[in-house]
This record gives structure tokens, C-alpha cells and sequence, in this order.
């Protein structure tokens, strides 16, 4: 793109930017013509694999903020480039980090900390098999009775240090033939959307039958032996127990590797915190009590990147977990996860929806429904975003959450043609309406090969794309990425690069220069669009299934606006006059939209019930 384009994009931002308030002008048209530092863009600050310098970062901050942005968040990334000097955890590398905290007061900078070394998700050097992710692994032994069976279950050796017994089964052995699909999704070992329950009859003799499955789980010693006298017949031996899965934070700095904390477990995610985040605090000098703050500068934000450990299907004591939110046991279910049939297969289906429910359950609030209480007690804020390879409920895993955050990958190079859309803005958009949040966040214009990044994103590059994110609910765009330069000045063009990765906002860009009119224009939208309140037609509730996204079963007619929400939010609305549905965060919609399933359980059968008989207005 020719420079003059440039120049010519960003001159009329600028001119608009500096435009003065009136006399008698309101808050909103002073905020319009000089917006606050709350109102103006961030950007992903990376740095690479320990090549980090303290006059480097002075360099940047300072650039950053000339520019016109308003904060950084910080992540440290290997990427594969060659290992730099400085040691992750080290010493010089908490120097490091209080010379950012002290850097970005001096500037007036927000300050955001990616939750761990990498992209995703929270795990490091500090985390033990203990508390590492879990998954479930069984091994089944045949017997003839009668006799007594006398001896060491096998169990897998394959559990990265970590390894316990859930149960020990016998149940005579069904003919071969019964199974359900896709087994590994409804186990929770691999997520798939819009699971449907597997009706299929079998014959009573290739179905297990909860009354026949005998627990010896207390006959078993230590060692693994098992003693038992086994009644007449064929039977099955099933040991069943649960080992940490190895995951690893992903693409993380030399030296900040380590196992991911164990999704399902409060205690796992305190023990991880402890270990590095509540560290860091007080490296810095921030103490626990404080209230979190809508904005400052310095640390203000703890983030955790979009979800790509893949997944846990297990954690301790996730089988009384199960027993008290459902009222029934699971131990007799088991074989299921060993690929039998319990019972029928709609019995043991609706077995394995309970149990993924749980998962998501447990996923939303002993994961990062406890990050967020543990960073409140520093009175640090929490962004997030809320999608990725989980076991999941995204918007139920995002709705206690400061700042909800998307993702769109830039069209950089596509002129003002806008391709790519704003793929999950109003994902964050819903969360931030339903919840009552002021910021709706996203990872902007991340690129990559084959067709973008290449130094060819340009504000006019991104212009249109950009209108499109606010129209579906972004307000404070957090560009992907500005990489650390290593050295002072503008010395080394183009400099470091976060790899191949990335829409290059580096004070080593061509356009850089012209960069401060651009970021005035989008501070003024992202004013108006916070001040602003969102109006939409209907509220679509995702419904029950986990895992689950946020998209609605079928589009709403051409024009109508629209909110997600999940279970937890129906369970707290309100009705208004009118029959307008009231969000817990203050949003009115004219109409609840159900999913389109064909299940539901008594509970939310009876609240939509109640929602419907105070005058809202229920479309299914």
C-alpha cells in the first residue's frame, strides 16, 4: 500500500481527534474529544525466550504510550528462537518483571500478565504430578468361577508420576456387540458439540446390569492385589483409576515448562497460585485485601489465553462430586468408560450427560471461578478468553470473569475487502451484556501465514474488519502483537518477530510514525461504544448440553439483534414490565429464545415456566 494511503487515513483521524470540547459540553463529549486511557487500545506485548533487555523495554513502553495506546499484556513465549539470557523464573527475571510494573506507573500504562509462561493455559515448572490434569485409564481382567482369584491387577505405568484407584468391579461378562458412539467425546476425552443420545436397543445379554456389577474396590491391597471368591461363571474384573495426563503449557520461554494445574481441582488451581501468580505479587509489592480496580497502572490484570490444553476427564474425588450434585451413584457405571453398555444404552447416555455436565461445572468454577477469587484478594481484574479445546460451557466457563475477551484473525493485506468477519465477538459481547461488564475485549487482528502477516497489516488494511468487530460488541481492541526489541532505538529493523506470528505493531513498523492518529480514531469509537448500552432484540439461551459454545441453533431474521447466555444466567433473570426479559447485569431483551434439543431437564422446564408466567415472552 502506497504510503500516502496511509498518511491520508490517518490525517483524518488525527484531525477529528483534536477537535475541543465545547463550553457546557457534556462528559460524554469531553470524553469524545480527548478519550481517557480506559477507552484506548492494548496490545499483546511478547517476549521472546529470555532475548530481553530492561533498556528494551523502557524503549517500547515509552513508544506504546506516545502512540496512544493504553497497556500492555505481557506474555513470555519460546516460539522456537534460540534461548536469550535471561532465565525464566530467575532472579533477573522477577528484576525484570518489577521493571515493568515500575515502567508502565511511570508511563501511565495498565499492566496485564499472561497467567503463565506460553499461550495457554496456567501450568510451569512449579506444579507437581498431584496436581497436573487427570484422565481416567482401566484395564479389564477375565475370571472363570467359581474359585478364588488371587492376584495383581494390572493398571497402566503410563501416568507421568501420578496415579490412583477409583474402584475395582466384577460383573458377569455380556456377549460382545453393545457400545455406544462416539465414546471418547461423551467420556470427556475429546470435545465434541451437540453430542445426541445413542437410542440403539441391544440384547439384555450384551449389556451390563447395574445389579449384577459387584464392588471389590476395599478387597484390593495397596500393592494391587486382589483377593476375591468368585461366584459361578464368566466375569470381568474392571480396574478403574485415574492418572495425570503429562499436559504442558503451551509454547512457553525456556525453563517455564511444566504441568498444567488440574482443571477440576480448587485446591490444584490455590497450590498453582501460590507457586507463581501470588509470587509475582509480592515481588512486586502487591499485598492481598485490595478491592479490584476498574482501571490504574501498573499490574491491574491477570490473563489467561484462549484454552488449548485439550482435555481432563477426572480429578479426586470427582466421583462423590458427582454423587452429591446428582443424587446417584456413578460407581456402578463405570464400565462405560471401559466401553461397555449399563443398563441401555439411553440409561447409561444419560449417565454420561450428568458426568459431562459435571465437567463442565467443575471447569467453570474450581478452574477459573477460582483464579478469579484468588486474583480479586490482590485486587487484580481477570481477562479471559472464554473458548478453546475444553470440556467446557464456554459462556458458563466466561461469566465471572472482569473482561471477556474474543479473538479474530486480521485480514491484513485484504485491503478494505474485510475478510475473516469478527468471528467470536459476540461471544464476549453476550458475556459482558448478560454480567453487566463494561469492557468487551479481543485479541485483534492475529495473522499468520499463508496469506497474512508479512509486515502487510495497515490501518486501512484493517479499517473495515475493525468497524465490523465493534458493530457485534468489541470495545477495547488488544492487538496481536507488539514484540519486544531487545535494544534501544529504532536500530534493526524489522527486529524481532514473535516468529511468523502476528500483525507486526512494532515500533520498527514503516507506519509506526503515523500510528498515533489511528489509535486516536479508535480510542473516540471505543469511547462512544463503552459509554453506549446495548440493544438487542432476544436473549438465546444455549441450553443444558456440555460441552457447549455459544452459538444459537438457527439465525434470527435479517436485522434482529442478539445476546447468548448460559443456564446460569436463566436461572437469574427477571421479568420487567412489558414482559421484558431483564439479564442479571441489567440488559432487557423482548424475548427468550430456547435451544433446539430434545431434552430438558425438570428444573429449567420449571423456570422457564415461571419466566412465562410473569408475562415473558418464551419462543421455542
Amino acid at each position: 500500500m502506497a504510503t500516502k494511503n496511509i498518511a491520508a487515513i490517518c490525517a483524518l483521524a488525527a484531525a477529528a481527534a483534536v477537535s475541543a470540547p465545547a463550553a457546557g459540553a457534556t462528559p460524554l463529549d469531553a470524553g469524545f474529544a480527548c478519550p481517557p486511557d480506559s477507552a484506548k487500545p492494548r496490545t499483546f506485548y511478547f517476549l521472546m525466550n529470555g532475548n530481553v533487555t530492561k533498556e528494551g523495554i523502557s524503549c517500547d513502553l515509552e513508544s506504546i504510550k506516545s502512540a496512544g495506546l493504553g497497556g500492555v499484556h505481557v506474555f513470555d513465549v519460546g516460539c522456537s528462537l534460540p534461548a536469550g539470557d535471561m532465565k525464566w523464573g530467575s532472579p533477573q527475571w522477577f528484576d525484570m518483571l518489577r521493571h515493568l510494573h515500575r515502567e508502565s506507573k511511570r508511563l501511565g500504562l495498565e499492566l496485564g500478565l499472561h497467567i503463565c509462561s506460553g499461550w495457554s493455559a496456567f501450568g510451569g515448572p512449579w506444579n507437581v504430578p498431584k496436581y497436573g490434569m487427570k484422565e481416567t485409564s482401566s484395564t479389564e481382567t477375565p475370571f472363570k468361577g467359581p474359585g478364588r482369584f488371587d492376584a495383581i491387577l494390572p493398571r497402566t505405568q503410563d501416568d507421568n508420576g501420578f496415579y490412583e484407584d477409583i474402584a475395582v468391579l466384577a460383573y458377569p461378562t455380556p456377549e460382545p456387540g453393545a457400545s455406544l458412539s462416539f465414546l471418547r467425546a461423551k467420556t470427556g476425552f475429546e470435545r465434541r458439540l451437540k453430542l445426541k443420545r445413542d437410542s440403539t436397543p441391544f440384547p439384555a445379554k450384551q449389556v451390563v446390569n447395574k445389579k449384577d456389577v459387584v464392588d471389590l474396590t476395599d478387597r484390593m491391597s495397596p500393592d494391587g492385589r486382589l483377593r476375591w471368591d468368585a461366584p459361578e461363571g464368566d466375569w470381568t474384573i474392571l480396574r478403574i483409576g485415574f492418572r495425570c495426563n503429562g499436559r504442558e503449557n503451551v509454547m512457553p520461554t525456556a525453563g517455564g515448562a511444566g504441568l498444567e494445574v488440574d482443571k477440576y481441582s480448587a485446591e490444584a488451581v490455590d497450590f498453582c497460585f501460590d507457586a507463581h501468580v501470588a509470587k509475582i505479587c509480592d515481588a512486586l509489592g502487591i499485598a492481598k485485601g485490595g478491592a479490584p480496580a476498574a482501571s490504574g497502572t501498573g499490574l491491574t490484570t491477570i490473563h489467561v489465553d484462549s484454552y488449548e490444553a485439550k482435555r481432563q476427564n477426572w480429578t479426586q474425588g470427582l466421583e462423590k462430586a458427582f454423587e452429591r450434585r446428582f443424587g446417584y451413584s456413578i460407581i456402578p457405571y463405570l464400565p462405560v468408560f471401559a466401553g461397555r453398555v449399563v443398563g441401555s444404552s439411553v440409561e447409561s447416555e444419560r449417565v454420561l450427560e450428568d458426568f459431562r455436565r459435571l465437567l463442565a461445572d467443575l471447569f467453570a468454577v474450581n478452574y477459573m471461578g477460582r483464579i478469579v477469587e484468588r486474583c480479586h484478594e490482590y485486587g487484580l481484574l481477570v481477562s479471559i478468553e472464554p473458548y478453546g479445546w475444553s470440556n467446557g460451557d464456554d459462556l458458563q466457563y466466561g461469566q465471572d470473569v472482569d473482561v471477556p475477551y474474543s479473538e479474530f484473525w486480521g485480514t491484513a493485506g485484504a485491503g478494505a475487502h474485510g475478510l475473516g468477519g469478527s468471528q467470536n465477538a459476540r461471544h464476549a459481547a453476550s458475556l459482558a451484556h448478560v454480567w453487566g461488564r463494561r469492557y468487551v475485549g479481543a485479541e485483534a487482528f492475529t495473522s499468520g501465514p499463508p496469506r497474512f502477516g508479512r509486515w502487510l497489516g495497515t490501518p486501512f488494511g484493517m479499517k473495515s474488519q475493525g468497524d465490523q468487530v465493534y458493530a457485534d460488541g468489541v470495545n477495547r481492541i488488544v492487538y496481536h502483537r507488539f514484540t519486544h526489541q531487545p535494544w534501544p532505538g529504532g536500530r534493526y529493523a524489522p527486529g524481532f518477530t514473535m516468529g511468523r506470528w502476528g500483525t507486526h505493531l512494532d515500533r520498527t513498523q514503516t507506519w509506526w510514525r503515523h500510528a498515533p492518529a489511528w489509535f486516536a480514531f479508535q480510542s473516540r469509537c471505543q469511547w462512544m461504544l463503552q459509554e453506549g448500552c446495548n440493544v438487542a432484540d432476544a436473549l438465546c439461551w444455549t441450553g443444558e448440553d456440555a460441552p457447549n459454545d455459544c452459538q444459537i441453533p438457527a439465525p434470527l431474521p435479517y436485522g434482529w439483534n442478539y445476546d447468548t447466555c448460559a443456564t446460569r444466567a436463566v436461572e437469574r433473570l427477571a421479568v420487567g414490565d412489558g414482559g421484558r426479559i431483564v439479564a442479571p447485569g441489567g440488559a432487557e431483551y423482548a424475548m427468550l429464545v430456547l435451544p433446539s434439543t430434545d431434552t430438558m431437564s425438570v428444573k429449567m422446564v420449571r423456570r422457564i415456566g415461571e419466566l412465562a408466567a410473569a408475562g415473558a415472552k418464551v419462543v421455542a
